[in-house]
């Protein structure tokens, strides 16, 4: 764990993992220069299995997550984020997935999304199956950074985390580079509990992240190709013009849609409509997002009956631009 200022939800986080039925591990927690109460948070604990690194200055989370694998003494690695919280069994269970079928090198779970009061709001479930992961990552992320657990040899042997093309989007780009000779999974259980709230999203962010991660995707389809797999036009090139207006997976207006619609589930209905209308500017053919938008204005004082009959023809309109 990495962690610059969150002393916010630090004790939950902590406590999640000093909980865990398994307890054979070390705690490797990086505090990047923190200048709130976060140090005095992390001294405060008496357990063993905890160790402190202070980062001289502060390095982001790239550089702090390479000194922990260097540093790291197991043959299996987690990851974890200073505002989710691990549910009990997820060790427990990682470890025993990963001794049983040696030739997965990375496992990720089921995760719920959380408020900042910790309310579970809605469950997302991932692809499992490794096959399915290694064509789907190319399309986009089929992993939570924080739920993570991975071989320690693998990881280095493909270079460990890198910041080839920005600060943002790493984690994607380690999974894509192990991918290319390993399998990948997710358990298909709700193990963690990723915290969404205010001071993570932001629009600027949305779009950088989906422009590194488009580059990581052409990088890895090349890679892929090398090797001799055969890819269809969408992995190698990425969206066309089309899909972008009509917010497709891996495109910028299907990240607003799915940030828009956490955030309208949450309850936060007006940032919720602000990320929707970010979203509708960049994919303006996209039906659901325009569905929820008017879902919010016009729709809302229709009945029932006109309201479906509006969004059938809706989703007609969005299927003929589909065909083109």
């Amino acid at each position: 764990m990495s962690v610059h200022n969150g002393e916010l939800f630090l004790g939950e986080a902590v406590n999640s993992i000093l909980n865990q039925t398994f307890t054979d591990f070390e705690f490797l927690i990086f505090d990047d220069c923190s200048t709130d109460n976060t140090l005095k948070i992390l001294q405060s604990y008496d357990d063993p299995r905890i160790r402190i690194i202070i980062n001289e200055k502060n390095i982001g989370l790239t550089e702090s997550l390479n000194k922990g694998i260097a540093i790291a003494r197991g043959d299996f690695i987690a990851r974890m984020d200073a505002d989710d919280i691990s549910l009990p069994s997820r060790f427990e269970k990682q470890v025993k997935f990963l001794q049983d079928k040696p030739h997965i090198a990375a496992l990720g779970v089921w995760k719920e999304l959380i408020d900042e009061s910790g309310r579970c709001f809605f469950q997302e479930k991932l692809p499992t199956d490794p096959e399915i992961i290694h064509y789907a990552l190319l399309i986009g992320n089929c992993f939570t950074h924080p739920s993570m657990m991975f071989r320690r040899e693998a990881v280095i042997k493909v270079g460990c985390y890198q910041n080839r093309a920005g600060k943002y989007a790493q984690d994607y780009d380690l999974w894509l580079r192990l991918s290319h000779s390993y399998d990948l999974a997710n358990l298909s259980e709700f193990l963690i509990q990723y915290r969404v709230h205010s001071g993570q999203a932001s629009t600027k962010k949305l779009r950088v992240q989906t422009k590194t991660a488009l580059c990581y995707r052409k990088i890895a389809a090349k890679e892929r190709i090398k090797i001799g797999e055969t890819l269809n036009r969408r992995m190698i090139h990425g969206p066309n013009w089309l899909e972008r207006r009509l917010a497709a997976p891996g495109t910028l207006g299907q990240y607003y849609l799915y940030t828009g619609l956490t955030y309208e589930r949450m309850g936060n209905k007006n940032f919720a409509f602000q990320i929707l209308l970010s979203g509708l500017i960049e994919s303006p053919f996209a039906t659901k997002i325009w569905m929820l938008l008017l879902d919010k204005t016009i729709l809302s004082r229709l009945r029932l009956e006109k309201r479906k009959a509006l969004s059938w023809y809706a989703h007609r309109i969005a299927s003929l631009f589909r065909r083109f």
